[in-house]
């Protein structure tokens, strides 16, 4: 046994744990998917609650693989950390927490820590739906190619119309009651500057001069016939 003494040996022995112990701590070994009879029964419930049907067996197949989708998808967003940096995630678990916390009207960070400390984060299922809507929304984009500068041209070429902003219109208006004699005030104020003629009319609650407004703006000020009068002149 004089060989189990030697240097070499014991720095072969020395360095093979070194690498076993690195190995381990940097790739821990994931839990294994666990569905409990009491899971699946539950899928069952939920199933016949939202359809009014039982499911068959392939129903049941199909339930079970999509929950094993979904704890998947769920592990891999807390992997990627999601679930810090999303803001829907966040409000949830604090209004969460102004429910269940002693003072409701506690600093949001500290709700939000302490939603945290509990687990909600975790366990929590709107914020595990939320979490999962995400991650297949990255898997859709999985191989999205970025158009290139040429190709956006040509889109915008195609869509110029789309992406131009609505006409707008500068204009004075002279209001005036019923009962004035609105063609015979026109004729005399033709020649008239614009903040001469306006004082000629009456008091309204859109101010004389209207600045650079748009066809829905108009629309909301004076109407449908009187917009699209304007838009004609």
């Amino acid at each position: 046994m004089r060989w189990l003494r030697a240097p070499l040996v014991h720095f072969v022995a020395g360095g093979a744990a070194v690498v076993c112990l690195v190995h381990v701590h940097r790739q821990p070994r994931p839990s294994p998917i666990v569905l409990t009879e009491g899971d699946v029964d539950r899928l069952r419930f939920d199933y016949t609650r939202e359809s009014g049907l039982e499911p068959t067996t392939d129903d049941e197949a199909a339930l079970v693989d999509k929950a094993i989708q979904e704890e998947l998808l769920f592990r891999e967003a807390l992997a990627r950390g999601l679930d810090r940096n999303d803001r829907s995630v966040r409000n949830w678990l604090v209004e969460q927490m102004r429910v269940l916390a002693d003072d409701p009207t506690d600093d949001a960070d500290r709700l939000y820590a302490r939603a945290r400390m509990f687990g909600l984060d975790r366990t929590d299922v709107v914020v595990r739906r939320i979490l999962v809507q995400k991650m297949r929304l990255l898997a859709a984009r999985t191989g999205e190619r970025h158009p290139s500068d040429a190709e956006l041209e040509a889109f915008y070429a195609e869509h110029r119309d789309e992406y131009r902003p609505p006409d707008r219109v500068t204009f004075w208006h002279v209001f005036v009651h019923g009962g004035t004699d609105a063609e015979a005030l026109l004729a005399r104020i033709r020649a008239d500057a614009p903040e001469d003629a306006v004082r000629q009319g009456d008091s309204f609650s859109v101010p004389p001069h209207v600045i650079a407004e748009s066809p829905s703006q108009l629309e909301q000020l004076f109407g449908a016939e009187l917009a699209m009068a304007v838009q004609r002149a």
